[in-house]
């Protein structure tokens, strides 16, 4: 069963009037602060690709950019190095691979698209979502192509994850939020009976 409820407001609008906005907003979560043209930097998607392209085809149509080094990136360093750790984060730059500009429209879907970050704990080839909302806070910057985000999961008991994300532009202004609960299922098949 799926049930969509949508709230519109005009943006735009909004942001003629102006409006509180508390001073640690950016603070709690920082927005990644690396160069996402920097060399150094790798395509998380085509390695996502290589390796459960069967699984996860939407790897193909997305680009998300993250610094190899970054230990905090654990869905990554899971994936490229086999290390884990008891937190679930991935933090970089996400867009779309063809460099399509993100536009506010796009960042509901795009916060949905990109691999959850509890995949550096339990490997799975699925995680359906059951519940998910995203908040807009402002539109990317005009020809933005990649944004600055950040997706954790705090919480995980008896197979069901809550994961939360945070989509800053380029400029390092928060755009949305989101947060997700998804199932993650026993890949092995041997939950507890």
């Amino acid at each position: 069963m799926v049930e969509f409820v949508f709230t519109f407001g005009d943006m735009d609008r909004n942001d003629l009037r102006g409006g509180f906005t508390y001073p640690a907003s950016n603070a709690h979560v920082q927005a990644p602060t690396t160069d996402p043209t920097d060399p150094k930097m790798v395509d998380y998607s085509k390695l996502l690709d290589q390796q459960m392209g069967e699984y996860l085809p939407i790897a193909k149509h997305h680009k998300f950019i993250v610094d190899p080094t970054d230990p905090s990136c654990t869905v990554y360093q899971k994936h490229a190095t086999g290390v884990s750790n008891c937190e679930s984060r991935l933090t970089g730059w996400g867009g779309y691979a063809d460099g399509k500009p993100i536009e506010g429209k796009d960042l509901a879907f795009l916060m949905d698209a990109f691999p959850p970050p509890v995949l550096s704990q339990n490997p799975t080839s699925w995680v359906p979502t059951i519940f998910y909302n995203v908040s807009f806070f402002s539109k990317p910057q005009p020809s933005t192509s990649l944004c600055r985000m950040d997706f954790q999961t705090r919480v995980a008991k008896n197979g069901v994850v809550e994961c939360d994300g945070i989509v800053w532009d380029e400029e390092g202004n928060v755009c949305a939020t989101s947060r997700q609960m998804a199932r993650v299922w026993d890949p092995n098949g041997k939950g507890k009976k």
